[in-house]
């Protein structure tokens, strides 16, 4: 990496570690933080879903802990693998329903869905016996699969009408800000590169350069900054968000278990993860009232954010049957090692009226690329599982994820301590709970079920009210992004046994929870905040700051293809 591109990705750092209580200006809001990586990115790209192994597992709820035998439990409880006692290659695919819903908290309510389908390769890979013996140890088995831990997959639009104010006005207060406090002249920022080349401004000011160059926001001969020429102070804006997220996360592991007398059962895992993350966010504007000489008639502000990493992490387990059909098992998870770049870029178009017709202005940003690296949660897993003779299995997870364990690596110790006060105070340790039921009917049906539970890693205070947010907004209400605190998870299935080959089929359903979160948002010492605002009350007589939640459903089919020999 460049020296000048290290500097701009610490400086990118300082400004998420700074974006609280500045005495310039608070910033935030998704329209204003995608470029820099914070505690939200941290948080959302570390999670697990573990229904979407393959399918036997995920119509079991994932509950496998102490349950074995299978290509998924390698993932969540190496010592699965001693379970095996033939070779084992299977690959399971699905495909995934997105539908996104809604709600605009402290407005007019305005609720909307979007939806979309993706295919995707969930779990695949193969387990074989290396050693067997006739003494106390009895087998060495030995694993090597892919399994899918996330799915970022999401479409959504969110539109408000009749808004006082514009992302304008926060754009034109970063300039004021970048002028002040930073010396950013305007002849800097006539140059269609320096701008996006210069380590005093940061990539979170790119929007503002943009209204600049635009001529969204205007720059008057004294180097003062004025919107006198686009819009007047009575103009209403007609504003309208479409995001979209893509990727997925999941491990390569390579794995080695065994079995003691058939009573202790170990394993332990290196896996590989991959993260792969991209979104966009177009933004369009559109105004009423806008009564000023040359007026503008709308803007387009698009933005996009690629994160692709790769980390480390080690798994090791146990389970113990100490008594016919009871199996007791306990399963850690090291912190994943990340290292991941993201890549940002920006654009901005404007229509304006003029005598002679309309004149169309567009402007790009340059793209740049940054490193971090940081660690995710560190995790302990419980099981308890029964089995009823070859007919029927009963199984509970219990698992605790440190959120508030997650630290920013390879950085000053400045800007460490700084995320490390943050992910302290606002996060905390989750507790998920998984059950699955499996019944075998017949020698080659199998008829099967499970819930999941995954609990909420956002200190109390912090999560998602349903109230309109009025006064100090919390915390994660004034992040860039939406966070998932909370998910549900629900499946079912059917499993079939043809001599060497085996069909496993799975619904699974997950409704994913996100914390509510702004546009766009600033606020001065003393100042009244600039964001956008709902009315509550007799009569809409009471103004409140305006914010949005959302939840994610996800439909599943599934199918598992695999043989045993």
């Amino acid at each position: 990496m460049k020296i000048k591109n290290i500097i701009m990705a610490a400086a990118a750092l300082l400004v998420a570690a700074q974006s609280f209580g500045q005495s310039r200006g608070d910033i935030a809001g998704r329209l204003m933080g995608q470029s820099y990586f914070d505690i939200t990115d941290m948080l959302n790209l570390s999670q697990s879903n573990y229904t979407l192994g393959t399918a036997r597992s995920a119509a079991m709820g994932g509950a496998f802990t102490s349950l074995g035998a299978d290509l998924s439990s390698l993932n969540i409880n190496p010592a699965g693998l001693g379970m095996y006692q033939s070779n084992d290659f299977g690959v399971t695919a699905s495909i995934q329903n997105n539908k996104t819903s809604i709600m605009a908290i402290g407005a007019p309510v305005y609720s909307g869905k979007c939806s979309q389908t993706p295919f995707k390769l969930n779990n695949f890979g193969f387990a074989f016996n290396v050693w067997e013996g006739s003494g106390a140890l009895t087998n060495i088995n030995m694993g090597i699969t892919y399994n899918s831990k996330a799915s970022f997959n999401s479409t959504a639009s969110y539109e408000v009408r009749n808004q006082p104010i514009s992302i304008a006005d926060v754009l034109i207060n970063q300039l004021i800000d970048m002028s002040l406090y930073d010396g950013i002249s305007q002849n800097m920022m006539n140059s269609s590169s320096e701008p996006f080349n210069n380590s005093d401004i940061m990539m979170s000011e790119w929007g503002s350069v943009l209204a600049y160059q635009t001529e969204v926001v205007y720059g008057e001969s004294d180097g003062s900054y004025s919107l006198d020429r686009s819009l007047s102070d009575f103009a209403k804006t007609n504003g309208l968000l479409k995001t979209q997220t893509r990727g997925s996360s999941g491990d390569f592991d390579i794995s080695v278990g065994g079995n003691i007398k058939s009573i202790l059962y170990f394993g332990a895992s290196i896996g590989i993860s991959q993260i792969d993350y991209s979104e966009s966010n177009l933004y369009e504007e559109a105004y009423t009232n806008n009564t000023v000489e040359y007026p503008i008639q709308f803007m387009m502000y698009d933005q996009y954010v690629k994160t692709k990493g790769a980390g480390i992490n080690g798994k090791f387990g146990l389970t113990v049957r100490p008594v016919g059909g009871l199996r007791i098992g306990v399963a850690f998870h090291t912190p994943t090692y990340v290292s991941l770049t993201k890549q940002y870029g920006a654009a901005m178009r404007a229509r304006f009226t003029e005598i002679d017709g309309y004149n169309d202005v567009t402007k790009e940003s340059a793209t740049n690329s940054y490193s971090y690296t940081y660690t995710t949660p560190a995790r302990l897993m419980t099981g308890l599982s029964y089995t009823f003779g070859n007919w029927a299995v009963i199984s509970a997870d219990y698992e605790c994820a440190w959120y508030n364990s997650m630290r920013l690596k390879e950085v000053s110790d400045y800007v460490a301590t700084s995320y490390k006060a943050q992910i302290k105070e606002h996060y905390k340790a989750a507790h998920n709970f998984r059950v699955g039921l499996e019944i075998k009917p017949t020698s080659f049906l199998a008829l099967r079920g499970g819930f999941g539970y995954q609990g909420n890693a956002l200190r109390d205070g912090v999560n998602s009210s349903n109230k309109a947010i009025s006064g100090e907004l919390a915390m994660f209400n004034r992040y860039d992004n939406p966070v998932v605190y909370k998910t549900l998870s629900g499946g079912a299935g059917i499993g079939l046994r043809f001599k060497s080959l085996y069909l496993d089929f799975a619904y699974t359903f997950n409704r994913l929870f996100y914390s509510p979160f702004m546009w766009y948002y600033f606020q001065r010492d003393n100042e009244l905040p600039i964001s956008q605002v709902g009315y509550t009350g007799a009569n809409g007589s009471d103004e409140v700051l305006l914010s949005y939640k959302q939840s994610v459903d996800r439909h599943g089919f599934m199918v598992t293809v695999g043989f045993r020999f």
